[in-house]
């Protein structure tokens, strides 16, 4: 007879990596939106920045708090 094989914990891992992968992706956007932001010096680019901060702000404080 077959065994039984659980997956759950190989599911998790799948899904904190694409997490991770995501963060990631942010982190690079935020060091580019604060080249295109020295460069242009423009109002648009300074919110696109600071939206960008902010969001990794809150990210930071739910991994730090919780």
């Amino acid at each position: 007879m077959g065994k039984v094989i659980q997956l759950d914990a190989y599911r998790r891992r799948a899904v904190e990596q694409q997490g991770d992968t995501i963060l990631n992706r942010e982190w690079d956007r935020l060091a580019q939106l604060a080249e295109q932001a020295w460069c242009w010096r423009d109002p648009e680019s300074i919110a696109e920045l600071g939206t960008c901060v902010a969001r990794l702000g809150l990210r930071s404080l739910e991994e730090w708090t919780g």
